[in-house]
């Protein structure tokens, strides 16, 4: 390791700078992300006065101690005051840690409406500082990054994990591999009684839980990135069959076109007749509860591997995201995966038709009438996370579930007025409304006609499939894999608490 003097310059301009070529001849086997609270309007005009260290996590208490105040010192120089996504880089403070990054965590009394959703938006601050801090470790060439847990391991790793995901499968030139790890400002030698015991297993335990969560949510992201020649229905079973095979209470079955013809499956296999590529029927089950016979939690994620159109083909501005038009088998495959190896005691039955919609002589016309499973006749029409719902109960799960894990849900109608916009007059239905507005809408009561149960929900993952816009910062700009994390705690809720 390259040996590391103090670094500082009072001009952030001319830090960001230095850090820049400090991090291009350095090599940096370990770094560190600390937390630091927003100083507050009244500190801020008597920032000489302040002690900074009134603003810092137990972690970064901790690290100023063993650092002789080092960083304090830093802090004050720079003028740092913790607004949430901002950060700054510090080398040579610790021998130990070369290279020492503090994010803002914005304020420490976060003012809201109830307890719980105070909660949660410190969470969501974590997420966003974590990730900032574990990027700019790696663009300084940190090998290992230590993570400051701030007072939610799961939702610090969580954020890092999520900020480091990069699509570069394809590209010669990758980022650089980061090791994780939560930063010990108390190690297992300090420990003194069972129940620091209990609570520093147990802290260690929501880091690893949120590795895996964010984990199984990047999956979802590279599904959702890799193009649809590279993964085609057949590509995306045969990946899942070969990652789920370690799992002993994950069953997987790929059913191929025979055996959806012989289950009478028109409305499925009509998507992919246009295609040369073979549809297949993903049907995997995981037994995770205590009782065998225990109805099952049943995921649907749509897998259309590339949706062109059809004959009714799509504008070409914008089409190359249509490759993430599985995005929902996507999530419902990682949250599945999730699921199984958090050992959550719940049954759930994952149905994943996958299959493309491409145009061709033997494509799908629109007015064409098909037979679905349910032997109801279908008028093929033209054709944020949203929530469609017949249940209340299930509604309140979904939200809190959202709630919990930084991924909102808002609940959409399903009035009368839009099963009547699908009636058709040459078939049962017609799978696109009457009119062009509502389209979400219209979809879900399609989909309601088919599904018997007494509690059912459809997410319309459209709007959230990518972030473009930045809108959540720590998963940068691309394919999101939302709602995965938010589906695995749907799971985990269901499992202790029955509906009926």
């Amino acid at each position: 390791m390259a040996a590391a003097s103090l670094l500082f310059c009072r001009s952030s301009r001319h830090l960001s700078s230095r850090i820049r070529e400090f991090c291009s001849k350095a090599v940096i086997d370990r770094g560190v992300v600390l937390g630091v609270f927003e100083v507050d309007s009244g500190h801020e005009k008597k920032s000489d006065e302040v002690d900074v260290e009134n603003f810092f996590t137990e972690a970064a208490k901790n690290f100023n101690s063993r650092t002789s105040g080092k960083l304090t010192e830093m802090i004050k120089l720079s003028g740092f005051k913790g607004k949430i996504g901002k950060s700054k880089t510090y080398f040579g403070i610790d021998k130990d840690y070369p290279c020492v990054v503090v994010v803002g965590l914005g304020k420490k009394d976060i003012q809201s409406d109830s307890e719980t959703s105070e909660e949660k938006e410190s969470c969501s601050n974590y997420r966003q500082a974590s990730g900032v801090g574990v990027k700019v470790l790696r663009d300084c060439g940190v090998q290992t990054a230590e993570v400051d847990t701030f007072s939610d391991p799961q939702a610090a790793a969580e954020g890092a994990n999520l900020a480091l995901f990069s699509y570069d499968t394809l590209k010669s030139s990758k980022k650089l591999e980061v090791d994780l790890q939560p930063h010990k400002h108390v190690t297992e030698s300090d420990l003194k009684s069972q129940e620091e015991e209990i609570n520093f297993y147990a802290w260690h335990k929501l880091w690893q839980d949120g590795l895996l969560l964010s984990g199984a949510q990047n999956f979802a992201r590279e599904l959702m990135e890799t193009p649809s020649n590279l993964l085609t229905p057949t590509v995306f079973a045969d990946t899942l069959i070969n990652r789920f095979s370690d799992l002993e209470s994950v069953q997987v079955l790929a059913r191929d076109q025979n055996w959806a013809e012989e289950h009478k499956m028109g409305a499925f296999l009509s998507v992919g007749k246009g295609s040369s590529e073979p549809s297949v029927f993903l049907e995997m089950k995981y037994s995770g509860a205590k009782e065998s016979d225990s109805p099952p939690l049943i995921l649907v994620g749509k897998g259309v591997t590339f949706d062109s159109g059809g004959i009714s083909i799509k504008p070409a501005a914008g089409m190359g995201l249509m490759k993430a038009d599985m995005g929902g088998a996507a999530t419902v495959s990682a949250a599945f995966e999730a699921i199984a190896r958090l050992k959550v005691p719940i049954n759930v039955t994952a149905l994943v038709p996958l299959c493309e919609n491409m145009p061709s002589g033997c494509a799908n016309k629109p007015g064409d009438v098909i037979t679905a499973m349910s032997a109801m006749d279908i008028a093929l029409g033209q054709g944020a996370t949203g929530v469609f719902t017949n249940s209340a109960t299930l509604w309140h799960c979904i939200f809190q579930a959202g709630f919990d894990c930084g991924e909102r849900m808002w609940r959409m109608p399903l009035y009368k007025h839009y099963t009547e916009q699908i009636q058709s007059d040459v078939a049962d239905l017609r799978n696109t409304g009457k009119k062009r507005s509502a389209g979400s809408c219209t979809a879900a009561v399609f989909l309601k006609e088919f599904v018997d149960a007494k509690h059912w929900a459809h997410f319309d993952i459209a709007g959230v499939m990518d972030n473009s816009s930045n809108a959540i910062p720590y998963l940068n700009k691309g394919m999101s894999g939302r709602p995965t994390r938010a589906l695995v705690e749907i799971a985990r809720k269901l499992a202790v608490n029955n509906l009926d």
